[in-house]
């Protein structure tokens, strides 16, 4: 497992090989309690430039949704890293 760092900071020749970076995207982070944790990503980025992480756990409490902008990497093996801009007030 590779770790990546903030791609604000660094830059885009640091992701790792075969990667996709796309920035200034919609991020949209659902916090739903559930019973069984389970993290689901839906890529709309090539239609509406949203990203949406269906985040499920027991540590939530009801429903809790986060919109923000920032930057997602999408690795060669289809798995998905994304963070909040850090240029982004909060």
């Amino acid at each position: 497992m590779a770790i990546i760092y903030n791609p604000n900071i660094l830059p885009e020749s640091a992701d790792p090989q075969g990667s996709t970076r796309y920035g200034n995207v919609n991020i949209i982070h659902e916090q739903i309690e559930c019973k069984h944790s389970s993290v689901t990503y839906y890529d709309n980025i090539a239609d509406s430039n949203t990203f949406i992480v269906e985040d499920k756990s027991p540590e939530f409490d009801g429903y809790e949704t986060h919109i923000f902008k920032g930057v997602v990497v999408k690795e060669d093996n289809g798995t998905y890293n994304w963070w909040r801009s850090i240029n982004e007030q909060i």
